[in-house]
């Protein structure tokens, strides 16, 4: 006959097993995130074309290495800022403008990300390949007094 100690003692064993590969799953979880690159920083001269991939997120005036001014560039994430003269990475859309930001010398940034499906896009966004537009709204605030798009991936 089992006693009562006995049986309570390995009742205590397996249930911290089962807590603690609760808790060790739980951590393997939470250790394994999606897989996030950072983005790449540097500066360049105004007059260097910008690298393929990479956009403007600032206009430094006062480079004296440059003779005058250089973008600060970078890989993007989404979503980001950009200013108006940064190039839109292929697959990316413009969901907001922004006027007179002193991050670009006073000119305007816009909103960049990857596009869901349905979504809000200035009008002025590359509509990505095997997106359409389902919908044309007037005087967007948040595309500067503009026009907006409704997108959706078909």
């Amino acid at each position: 006959m089992k006693t009562i100690g006995g049986r309570l003692a390995k009742f205590l064993t397996v249930l911290a097993l089962l807590i603690g590969g609760v808790v060790a799953t739980a951590s393997a979880a939470q250790a394994a995130p999606a897989t996030v690159h950072p983005a790449s920083v540097t500066t360049i001269c105004s007059t260097s074309p910008v690298p393929s991939g990479w956009v403007i997120t600032a206009i430094n005036t006062n480079a004296w290495q440059c003779g005058g001014s250089s973008y600060t560039i970078q890989t993007p994430v989404s979503p980001m800022g950009v200013c108006d003269n940064s190039p839109i990475p292929s697959g990316w859309v413009i969901t907001a403008i922004h006027t007179n930001v002193w991050q670009c010398a006073g000119g305007n940034s816009y909103t960049i990300q990857t596009p869901v499906s349905p979504m809000g896009v200035c009008d002025n966004s590359p509509i990505p390949s095997g997106w359409v537009i389902t919908a044309i709204h007037t005087n967007v605030w948040q595309c500067a007094g503009g026009n907006s798009y409704t997108i959706a991936a078909v």
